[in-house]
């Protein structure tokens, strides 16, 4: 995977394989890839301020921006990619979308039954 196409927004990303807050053992799972695979390696940092979590809505949570990716120095095959919680208080994007996804899928009190009907209406 070409890590200046994910820069772009050319690629997806389809899965990660572990998380830590060990760094540590981030590199090491990055370095196995690496060794045994022949692929690249990636670190998620995220950086999430817990007084702006979102109680209310429980999937705003979920969603992160891409602050910026670089290759990790002495590890030309590792990459980070520095990620930041969207909230709705710093992002006005975010809000305009969970405004509308609030009256488009005319959110009811049970969040299971949110979750349903926004994955059935990904196109």
């Amino acid at each position: 995977m070409d890590l200046f196409s994910i820069e772009r927004c050319d690629r997806e990303i389809f899965y990660f394989l572990s998380t830590s807050l060990d760094k540590d053992i981030s590199l090491e799972f990055a370095r196995l890839a690496i060794d045994k695979l022949g692929l690249r390696g990636v670190i998620f940092r995220m950086k999430i301020d817990p007084k702006k979590v979102n109680l209310s809505n429980p999937y705003a949570s979920l969603i992160f921006r891409v602050v910026h990716i670089r290759q990790m120095k002495d590890e030309n095959r590792i990459w980070q990619v520095y990620l930041k919680l969207a909230t709705n208080q710093d992002d006005i994007q975010l809000e305009q979308l969970t405004k509308h996804l609030r009256e488009d899928l005319q959110c009811s009190l049970n969040p299971w039954e949110s979750l349903a009907k926004l994955i059935l209406n990904i196109e």
